[in-house]
C-alpha cells in the first residue's frame, strides 16, 4: 500500500536584505537646507516570499553629530548644518533591517561630497606690525598678504585685492598709501604699503591702516583688516639739564 505525505517547509530568516544600490555618492552644497532630501535607498527580503518587511536606520558611529535623517521609506534628508570646512565628505552607513526574528541586517554606504561656498571673509595672512624710522623720507613700509583659509577652492579665496578703507581718518589718508599688486604672492595679489611723509615719534608712536581685502568668490566677500605701523625712536633729542628729588629712609 502507498500512502502519500504532504511537508510543509516553514521559512526561516537566512536572507540578508539586499540593496538595489548598496553604494551611492551624492554632492551637496554647504549651504544646503536642513531637510533637503539627498537620496532614497531600497532594498528587498526574499524570505517569506518577498513579502518581508524591511526598515531602514542610520548607523550612528558613521554620523556622530546626527547631520543626516533616513525615513522608514529610505529617503536621506540633512538633519543638521553642513560645514565643508568641518567636513567635507560624509562616509554615512544606511542600514537595511528586515523583520525576521531574530532580524537580519544588511549595510550600505551614503557618501555626501560637501561643496564649498564663499562662506568666509579674507583676512591678513598674519599679524603686521612693521617699524618705519622717524624723520625718514616717505619709502615702502611694507608689502602685505591675506588668506582665505577656511574658503581652500581657488574660486572662493585668492585672488585677493587691497585698497585702504575710504572711511579712513584724513590723517592716515594724508600719511600713507595702500597699492593693490595683482602679480604679487605668485598671483595671489598683496598690498603694497608706502608712507608719504616723515613721523617724529614723539608726536605719536603708532597708526592704524584700515585696509579693505576682497575675495574672488561669487558672491565675493571682503573685510577690512587693520595695519600698525609702529615709528621707530632715534637719538634725536639732546640732553637737557634738570633735577630729581630721592628720598633716602634709614
Amino acid at each position: 500500500a502507498y500512502s502519500w505525505v504532504v511537508v510543509k517547509l516553514r521559512d526561516i530568516n537566512d536572507n540578508k536584505p539586499q540593496f538595489e544600490r548598496p553604494n551611492i555618492e551624492v554632492s551637496v552644497y554647504e549651504n544646503a537646507e536642513v531637510g533637503k532630501p539627498l537620496e532614497t535607498f531600497k532594498a528587498s527580503d526574499p524570505d517569506q516570499g518577498g513579502k518581508s518587511r524591511v526598515s531602514f536606520a542610520i548607523d550612528r558611529l558613521s554620523d556622530r553629530k546626527r547631520q543626516f535623517l533616513i525615513s522608514q521609506e529610505g529617503t536621506v534628508t540633512i538633519q543638521r548644518q553642513l560645514d565643508r570646512e568641518d567636513t567635507p565628505r560624509h562616509q554615512v552607513k544606511i542600514l537595511a533591517i528586515d523583520d525576521g526574528v531574530p532580524p537580519k541586517t544588511a549595510t550600505a554606504t551614503l557618501t555626501v561630497i560637501v561643496q564649498d561656498i564663499n562662506d568666509n571673509a579674507p583676512m591678513f595672512l598674519k599679524e603686521y606690525r612693521p617699524v618705519l624710522p622717524e624723520h625718514v623720507p616717505p619709502r615702502k613700509v611694507v608689502e602685505v598678504l591675506a588668506t582665505d583659509d577656511d574658503d581652500r577652492s581657488k574660486n572662493n579665496g585668492p585672488p585677493f585685492t587691497f585698497r585702504m578703507d575710504p572711511n579712513a581718518d584724513d590723517i592716515i589718508r594724508a600719511s600713507f598709501k595702500v597699492e593693490h599688486d595683482q602679480k604679487g604672492a605668485n598671483g595671489d595679489g598683496m598690498a603694497v604699503v608706502y608712507s608719504q611723509r616723515s613721523f617724529d615719534r614723539e608726536q605719536q608712536k603708532e597708526y592704524s591702516i584700515p585696509i579693505v581685502i576682497k575675495d574672488s568668490g561669487n558672491p565675493a566677500m571682503s573685510a577690512t583688516s587693520t595695519l600698525t605701523v609702529v615709528i621707530g625712536d632715534v637719538n634725536d633729542n639732546k640732553m637737557q639739564p634738570g633735577s630729581k628729588d630721592i628720598f633716602v629712609y634709614n
